[in-house]
């Protein structure tokens, strides 16, 4: 739940806050970084705590799209199609890394039988 409450906050704070906050945390240019690594451990933790692989994808590419079409309203911050399409990208990246998880689990718990 934490994880994505900072994923949307982190895509809503006005410009100022956003770089009062990458400031504090001596953060620099990760914004890139940021949008990647969030999308990819959104869909591998939510995969991972649902249960159903089909659906996360879909809602945290929707929640990317959606904080990005919100941004436009937001003082000093704008709507990104690469910062979207970074968010897809890690999207497919927790997509890949569920997937050879749940391989490593199966094959792990046959060899323990």
């Amino acid at each position: 739940m934490f994880s994505l409450a900072a994923f949307m906050l982190g895509g809503m704070l006005p410009g100022d806050g956003r770089d009062a906050v990458k400031a504090w945390f001596s953060l620099g240019d990760i914004e890139s970084i940021a949008h990647f690594l969030f999308s990819a451990w959104l869909v591998l933790l939510g995969c991972l705590l649902v249960g159903r692989h089909w659906v996360v994808p879909g809602a945290v590419i929707i929640l990317g799209a959606l904080i990005e079409m919100i941004q436009v309203w937001i003082p000093g911050r704008s709507a990104s199609l690469s910062d979207f399409l970074i968010d897809v990208a890690g999207v497919a990246l927790g997509c890949i890394l569920y997937v050879l998880l749940r391989r490593f689990l199966r094959t792990d718990q046959s060899v323990i039988r």
